[in-house]
């Protein structure tokens, strides 16, 4: 049983200025505050396999506060070249999040009969720090021909993670640290990344688009208190490729194929051990690696009311 409170503040600020009929520039910055207090009463009953007879209750109460702050900026240049539509864009863009968890908790066992066990009341409190700082820079081109419209670029991103877990026991309301529970877990992955697309109209009622994404990524993550580190290069094509056919207003027909990356959760990689409870408790895997995925899709429209899909997808190295 869960009792949620939250608190929740969101401002956005935009400013855009054109400097002249070929430049324009601004910005974009976004502020989120949340603050959920959830509160939890969690009941587990044990019985004995041999003949189902009840054996004992635990109940653990617990009170979880957490502070989660997100800031994003994002400051753009947009240049028009000439007047067949070439444009080059160019966007910086910074974001962090940071994410402080404050969790209190104390388990206890009875008999059957409701009775305290002796000496299994346990407490303690978890405090995490979680603090993702992300920069990034992209160059766009968008540039149209005779024969068809051309986009390519390239982009760079870095990030840094850093996360702090401590773990105290409460003896007689006094806190002691734990470091068998606690951990300092560091993580950095910087990412380059170069696509191409062309997209052309042909005999009137097709339409065809083909493109490619080409990324390196090099990821680091450190624990501190384990001593452990994992580091991983990899690199990737990931091709796209769109067909279409409208044969006339009301039906419409097409077929698209595209492969994406979906990389682990930054919480995902920290080996450190979250506990819950005495009895449960939540683990990372510093070396899950990302899952590739390949998708194929058919779609049919009637008059952009009724449509239909058939799709197959297949991912490789899936966590």
């Amino acid at each position: 049983m869960e009792c949620i409170i939250k608190k929740y503040l969101s401002t956005r600020l935009g400013l855009a200025y054109k400097v002249n009929d070929k430049l324009l520039t601004g910005f974009t910055y976004n502020y989120i505050n949340s603050k959920p207090l959830i509160k939890e009463v969690d009941k587990t009953t044990l019985t004995n396999p041999s003949n189902s007879v009840l054996d004992s209750l635990i109940t653990t109460l617990g009170s979880n506060e957490y502070d989660k702050t997100l800031n994003s900026l994002n400051y753009h240049l947009i240049y028009d070249i000439d007047t067949i539509g070439r444009k080059l864009s160019l966007d910086f863009d910074y974001f962090n999040y940071k994410h402080e968890t404050n969790r209190v908790f104390n388990t206890q066992s009875f008999f059957p009969n409701n009775q305290p066990i002796p000496n299994s009341l346990e407490e303690a409190r978890n405090f995490g720090n979680q603090d993702i700082q992300n920069y990034s820079v992209n160059l766009d081109m968008e540039h149209p021909t005779d024969w068809a419209t051309y986009n390519y670029g390239a982009r760079l991103s870095f990030t840094e993670t850093d996360n702090l877990f401590n773990y105290f026991d409460i003896i007689d309301e006094d806190e002691i640290l734990n470091p068998n529970f606690s951990n300092q877990f560091d993580y950095q992955e910087n990412t380059q990344a170069l696509y191409f697309s062309a997209k052309k109209s042909f005999l009137e009622k097709w339409d065809a688009k083909i493109g490619f994404r080409y990324e390196f990524t090099q990821t680091d993550g450190v624990s501190q208190t384990l001593n452990q580190n994992n580091a991983n290069d990899y690199s990737k094509l990931f091709p796209t490729a769109y067909l279409s056919y409208t044969p006339n207003d009301n039906h419409s027909f097409s077929v698209n194929y595209g492969k994406r990356i979906s990389r682990p959760n930054f919480n995902f990689l920290n080996p450190f051990r979250f506990v819950y409870n005495p009895y449960s408790y939540s683990e990372g895997n510093p070396f899950l690696q990302p899952a590739f995925t390949d998708n194929i899709e058919f779609e049919y429209a009637f008059k952009d009311n009724l449509i239909t899909n058939i799709y197959y997808s297949f991912t490789d190295d899936d966590y």
